[in-house]
Parts: structure tokens; C-alpha cells; sequence
């Protein structure tokens, strides 16, 4: 402490003279060079801090009142501004006097001392010792300090709480001793935790530290550490309430047996490495799954087992496992000790905590799975391959059985043309034909089924005329009916909108089915047709169409059943009417995959109702175009083409040469690809070119491709194709429309059908816009 007060000057004051008188280092204390002014009693009172100077002088006067000495405290500002602490001490001297009277006051002598440093070192303890006071007291462990001669001289709240001292022993200053013997005495001390590891001794096996733990009576836990301090005259002791962190402790433990117990025992094996992929354990599961033991698992390493195809894609899985994504999964296969490769699922979690990185596997023996999915792939495939081998048995057994088809309905329509025909030959041509249509009927039927029940039936949505397929659909219903009593009307509700969007094709279908069945059981009296506009609750505006006749009807017990494949009311419906019973059921599929609902309502005895709805979406904007197409349509009717026929079946040559020349046509046939190609680009002119797909050597979407690549490379207009061809799926149209026709009629031919697909494609020819189409697709 003195080697901060080196500041240290004298100074003198004679009363009689009031002269005052400063050593060098006084001058300098005041921050002036040493005989640079002349000290005064005014001027030092000046140089003191305003708020010092009047205790200042009443210290002086009343020193000098008394004859007695004075030690002041106060602060001297400098002439820079500085403040310095300083310490002034004065003593009266006096003139001694002979005889017995009173001493004089002759003058007082002092020194003057600059403390400022001593008073920062002093506030700095003093902060010091605030914060430590503040920050013991703060602390959530208790402290003792323990003098080596066995005192206490520092003791913190914490320390008071947790050792439930009680204030009046506190306040006799209690030894250290006296407290053990109190915390014995009351048991708050609780009974010693021993474990060796809590003693830590240097190398001459003393101890450094002490740590003990004790359970007191309420079942907390209070561990005691003892450090000796650095002067070695005493020791610091810390006590910590660790009760919380030992039931932690204990239920870690408690959680760490259970899933231990849960791994040694689950059917998956688990497995944990640390952040290098060594394991630190494995389950017991090892055995049943790989038939190693934990032991020899061990040694030889999982990763070791790994099928070499997999390894890689298990690398990287485990490679991405990071802070940010912690899980990861892999299947792959491990070789069993047995040698046979065992199929795995594993599951992994990545974990990082004080103890460093560790990868958690729960992995489980797949193998069964992957074996049926292996089933499963190959049954895929096979049924895959079955339906492949059933679409092609379709379109083999579409194209054979139309082929024949063709030839007799194309027979008896010449025949009907025929003017020199009797009456009763008249009536056996068309009794045959009725028997061939009725026969196309029956295979029509079934090829629908079978590509419904294949899923390869898909619906359209093209903008048509309502009107138009409702006129269609009674026209040819017209034709049935000759010589029968029964009277067909159409019903159009006025509120019904003309154009549509959606597969005219297949309402087509569904509206003559019912209404040639209306037909075919109504002996007598009428069949209506009707077709209105209504509002379905929840469903919006929906198209709904009515057969009304006033035939046979449906027994009660059967109706629930019509709409079944292969269900007619009975044995003799079949027999007298005819029919395969799958008309109403392809009519209740068509209908379901339009969105729409069927059903019947019947009278035995007095008629039936047939109805099906469906959603009716409106074609906006098409009116103009469809007029526009119509004119076009109108203009080329009446046209003659110079038709090049590319046909091998020579009964379908003659049958559709024949027709077309009847309607003035210019027919040229040849018989197959490599001379349609030639006939259609060199021979001679060609308006359009009928080709059938299956012809010997090159067929007919070979040619169309060739016909189609000339025209490009060599600048040519496009030459209108149809295709003719007894194989009516929809996989053949669509391989006619990739190759590059125009238009596809199915045969056996409907001449209606041809000759609107060439007056379309005529109206196309006049814009020179094709579009290619199916027509006629059944």
C-alpha cells in the first residue's frame, strides 16, 4: 500500500508572516512547476474541490483554536481540470516561553500527499468485493470458506438454505467443527454416499479434492467438494443439490436397461456404431437373422456381409445422414454365415451428443417381402403378357370374323340393288342380310365387352350435333321396323341445346341399343324416343334419354338383373328374340364411364322404360364451325372421286369396287402396299385411296407411311387415305392414325359411314385441313 502513496510533499505556514511556504513535490501535486507561483492560504483554499473548501478551513481553524494537530481528506482540482485525491496533515509548533505561562502558536508544519491511486485501489476493492459479495450470494451452490485454524469466515445464503442453519448459531460465529457437529446432531447432514471415485489424489497420493455425496431424509442429494486454497491456509467447500440430476441419473439407467432388455430381446437386430462405423453393440438378434454370435459380429463387421451390388447404395445412405437430416433408410442383402444372401431393411438415425457422433440401425429381415414382391413383379408381368395376348387375340378374332362378315353383307346389299329380283327372292335376300346384321351384332356386342372388361375402351370429348345423332339413330331404327305394326316417334324437349361435347360414337351406340331392343320386344304399337334436359340435385344440367314402348315388359323378379352380362328375362326371350344378353350391360359400362346412371322401369304385359342420364356439357362456339363444315359438305356431295382401292380379300374387291362404281365412282384396285404406293404417286391421277391395313408383303400402314414420306420430300399435296379394316380396336385405329390416314371404317363396311368419312374428307380437301378421325369404329 505505501508504494502507491509516492507522492509525498511537506509545506510550512508561519502565522505571524501568514507566509506560506511549499516543497518541489507539493508544487508538483498541484500540477505547477516548483517556485512558478507563490503559495497562499487563499490560493490553496482556490485550488481545492468547492465542495471541500469550507470543511477544509474549519478543520485548520479549529486546530489552530484547539493547539491541536488536523488530517484532512479532500480533492485539489489542477489547473488542467484534473482532479487529484489528496491527504493533508498539519501540526502546531510553538514558541516555548520561559516561566510558567502558555506556549505561543508560532506556525504549522504538515505534509501534503497525492493518494489518488491509493483511493482507486481502494473503491476497486471495494467494487470488488461488492460483486463477489453479490455473486456468492447469487450463487445456486453453497460456499464455505474454512480457515486453517477451523473458522468460517465466509458463508453464502445457498449454503445456510441447503444446511438449514439456524440463525442463532449463526450468529455466535460458529467453527467449522461446531457445524458438522450441529448437521450430525439434527440430521440435516444425511448419511454419506461412499464411491471411491469421488477421491482425487496427486502423485503422492494426497488429496486434491474431495468429493462427497449424501442423502438426507427427504431423499435429496447434496454433493460436497473440497479444494484446499492456493496458500494452502484453508480449503473452499462448494455444496450442490444434485437430487434432481441423480433421479435423472436413475431413470437414464432405468430407460438405458429397459431398451436394452427391449434390444437383447426384439426380433430386429440393432445395431450401434460410433461416428467411424465401428460397433459398440449389437443385439442378440444377430444369431437367428445371420447366424453369427455377438462375439464373432463383432469381429468380422457387419459392413464386411454386405452384398457387394449393395454396398455402394448404403455408402451414400449413410454419408447423407447429417445434423440437418438425421434418418435415413436402405434395403439391400447380407450374406448369412450359412453363405445364402439375406434381404434386409434398415433404418437408421443419426445422434450426436457430449459423447460425439453415433448411428442407431434397427434392422429387419425382409426377405419373405421381397420374395413375394418378387412374385408379384413376375405375376405383373405374366398377367401384363395376358392381356397383351388377349388384345391381340381381340384383334385377331375382330379381324376374322369381319372379314367373312364383309363378304355376305356386301353380297346382299348388291343383291337388294338388284331390279331383276322377284318378290320372294327380294324377301330371302333380306331375310339373309337381317341374319348377317344380326350376326355383326353378336360380335360387335362381344369385341365391346371384351375391350371394356380389358379397360382399353376410353371415351371421347368431341363437340357433335345432338339433333343429328337423335335423326341418325331413328333412321336406322326405321329400317328395322319394316313390315311391323309399330309406330317409332321422336320427342325433342324445346329447351334441349343441339350441340354438345362429348363421344357421339358411343351414345350412338347406347341409343340404338335400347331402341332396337324397345323394337325387338314390341310386337305392336309404338316405341317413343325422347330426349329432355333436367336438373340433378347436386350434379348439375344432365342429359337424359327415354325408350317408351308399349312391348312385352320384364317380369318384376328379373328387372333388377337386365343390366347383368349374359341376363335376359328367360330361356324363351332367347330363343324367340335372339340376342348374347350384353347389350344392356356394355350400354350400363358406356354409360358409367360417361359419368352418367341407367335403369329401367317395366309392366309386364304392357311395356317398358329404359332411361339413362348422363352430364350435358354444352360445346360453346361450335355452331358456326359445324355450319361452316356443313356447306362444305354440301358443296362436295354429288362428287365423283377416282378412287384407288388397295384390297387382297378379292370377294371384298368385287363387293367394293361394285358399289362404288354404282355410284359413278372411278375404282382402280390393286392387291397390295408396294403397288398401292406406286399406283397412288405414278400411275395416275387419285382423289382418294381406300386401303385396307392387312395385305401380304408391305401392309397398308407401311404404304401409307411411304405414300406419306414421297409426298413430303417431293412437294406433294396430301392424298386423302381411309382405312378399310375388318379389325375394329382401338389400338388399330390409333396405329392408322400415327401411320397417316385420314379415316378409319371398319368393316364389314357401312356405306353411310364411308360416304360421309369421303365428303368430310372432300370438305377438308377444299381448306386443305385435314383432321384425322375414327369413323365408324364399330
Amino acid at each position: 500500500m505505501a508504494e502507491q502513496i509516492a507522492h509525498v510533499g511537506h509545506w510550512h505556514l508561519d502565522l505571524a508572516s501568514r507566509r506560506l511556504r511549499w516543497s518541489d513535490e507539493v508544487f508538483r501535486i498541484h500540477g505547477l512547476g516548483p517556485g512558478t507561483v507563490t503559495p497562499t492560504i487563499r490560493g490553496s483554499l482556490a485550488a481545492c474541490h468547492p465542495e471541500d473548501r469550507a470543511g477544509a478551513w474549519a478543520s485548520v481553524a479549529n486546530a489552530v483554536r484547539r493547539r491541536t494537530g488536523f488530517d484532512i481528506a479532500l480533492r485539489l482540482i489542477r489547473p488542467s481540470g484534473e482532479i487529484r485525491d489528496v491527504q493533508v496533515r498539519g501540526l502546531c509548533q510553538f514558541t516555548p516561553v520561559s516561566g510558567e505561562g502558555p506556549e505561543t502558536l508560532r506556525s504549522i508544519f504538515g505534509v501534503f500527499a497525492d493518494v489518488t491511486e491509493l483511493k482507486e485501489a481502494e473503491r476497486a476493492l471495494e467494487d470488488k468485493s461488492t460483486l463477489l459479495a453479490a455473486t456468492l450470494e447469487s450463487m445456486d451452490q453453497g460456499l464455505l470458506m474454512i480457515a486453517a485454524d477451523g473458522s468460517v469466515p465466509v458463508i453464502n445464503r445457498r449454503a445456510i438454505e441447503i444446511l438449514a442453519l439456524p440463525q442463532d448459531l449463526l450468529a455466535r460465529r460458529p467453527d467449522y467443527r461446531t457445524l458438522r457437529r450441529h448437521l450430525r446432531e439434527s440430521g440435516a447432514w444425511g448419511v454419506s454416499i461412499q464411491d471411491p471415485k469421488h477421491w482425487h489424489l496427486d502423485e503422492h497420493r494426497r488429496t486434491t479434492e474431495l468429493r462427497s455425496e449424501r442423502r438426507r431424509a427427504d431423499g435429496s442429494v447434496i454433493e460436497t467438494r473440497s479444494l484446499p486454497t492456493l496458500a494452502g491456509d484453508g480449503h473452499v467447500q462448494t455444496l450442490t443439490d444434485i437430487t434432481d440430476r441423480r433421479r435423472s441419473d436413475e431413470r437414464l439407467r432405468e430407460s438405458e436397461a429397459r431398451y436394452r432388455l427391449l434390444a437383447d430381446h426384439t426380433s430386429d437386430l440393432i445395431v450401434l456404431d460410433d461416428g467411424d462405423g465401428r460397433h459398440r453393440y449389437i443385439s442378440p438378434a444377430v444369431t437367428s437373422m445371420l447366424g453369427y454370435s455377438t462375439e464373432e459380429a463383432i469381429r468380422v463387421g457387419l459392413r464386411t456381409l454386405v452384398h457387394t451390388e449393395d454396398s455402394a447404395k448404403l455408402t451414400e445412405t449413410l454419408h447423407a445422414l447429417t445434423a440437418e437430416h438425421a434418418t435415413g433408410s436402405a434395403i439391400y442383402r447380407l450374406r448369412h454365415k450359412a453363405g445364402r444372401d439375406v434381404w434386409v431393411e434398415a433404418a437408421f438415425r443419426r445422434i450426436e451428443d457430449s459423447s460425439g457422433v453415433q448411428v442407431i440401425q434397427a434392422i429387419r429381415d425382409v426377405t419373405e417381402r421381397q420374395d413375394q414382391e418378387a412374385d408379384l413383379r413376375n405375376a405383373r408381368k405374366a398377367a401384363e403378357a395376358g392381356g397383351q395376348a388377349k388384345a391381340e387375340f381381340l384383334a385377331t378374332m375382330s379381324h376374322e370374323l369381319r372379314t367373312p362378315l364383309a363378304g355376305i353383307l356386301g353380297v346382299h346389299d348388291l343383291l337388294r340393288e338388284d331390279p331383276t329380283l322377284t318378290r320372294d327372292q327380294a324377301r330371302l335376300v333380306g331375310l339373309a342380310r337381317e341374319s348377317g346384321r344380326s350376326l355383326l351384332t353378336i360380335v360387335n356386342d362381344i369385341l365391346d365387352f371384351s375391350k371394356i372388361e380389358a379397360g382399353q375402351l376410353a371415351i371421347e370429348a368431341l363437340p357433335f350435333s345432338l339433333n343429328a345423332v337423335i335423326e341418325g339413330c331413328r333412321q336406322l331404327s326405321v329400317e328395322t321396323l319394316q313390315g311391323r305394326a309399330v309406330r317409332l316417334a321422336v320427342e325433342l324437349a324445346p329447351d334441349l341445346p343441339n350441340w354438345l361435347l362429348g363421344d357421339p360414337t358411343r351414345l350412338r351406340q347406347i341409343v340404338l341399343n335400347l331402341a332396337t331392343n324397345a323394337i325387338k320386344f314390341t310386337p305392336q304399337g309404338s316405341v317413343v324416343l325422347r330426349a329432355l334436359h333436367v336438373q340433378a340435385p347436386g350434379s348439375g344440367a344432365r342429359l337424359r334419354i327415354e325408350l317408351v314402348d308399349t312391348g312385352i315388359g320384364v317380369r318384376p323378379e328379373i328387372l333388377p338383373m337386365l343390366f347383368e352380362r349374359f341376363v335376359q328375362a328367360d330361356g324363351s326371350t332367347s330363343r324367340q328374340y335372339g340376342g348374347t344378353g350384353l347389350g344392356l350391360t356394355i350400354c350400363k359400362r358406356l354409360v358409367e364411364l360417361m359419368g352418367g346412371e341407367i335403369g329401367a322401369e317395366s309392366r309386364f304385359g304392357e311395356g317398358s322404360t329404359f332411361w339413362f342420364e348422363i352430364p350435358l356439357r354444352l360445346a360453346q362456339g361450335e355452331d358456326a364451325a359445324q355450319d361452316r363444315s356443313a356447306s362444305l359438305l354440301q358443296r362436295s356431295t354429288g362428287r365423283l372421286w377416282r378412287i384407288l382401292l388397295a384390297e387382297d380379300n378379292v370377294i371384298n374387291q368385287e363387293i367394293i369396287g361394285t358399289v362404288l362404281r354404282q355410284k359413278g365412282h372411278v375404282v382402280t384396285v390393286v392387291a397390295d402396299g408396294e403397288r398401292a404406293v406406286s399406283a397412288a404417286l405414278d400411275d395416275g391421277p387419285v382423289d382418294l385411296v381406300l386401303m385396307d391395313v392387312q395385305m401380304p408383303g408391305q401392309d397398308g400402314l407401311a404404304a401409307t407411311r411411304a405414300i406419306r414420306a414421297r409426298e413430303q420430300a417431293e412437294g406433294r399435296g396430301r392424298l386423302p387415305i381411309i382405312a378399310l379394316t375388318a379389325n375394329a380396336m382401338a389400338e388399330e385405329i390409333e396405329r392408322c392414325r400415327v401411320s397417316g390416314m385420314d379415316a378409319h371404317v371398319a368393316k364389314p363396311v357401312d356405306w353411310a359411314t364411308l360416304f360421309s368419312a369421303m365428303e368430310r374428307l372432300a370438305g377438308e380437301a377444299a381448306t386443305g385441313a385435314f383432321t384425322a378421325q375414327s369413323v365408324g369404329e364399330s
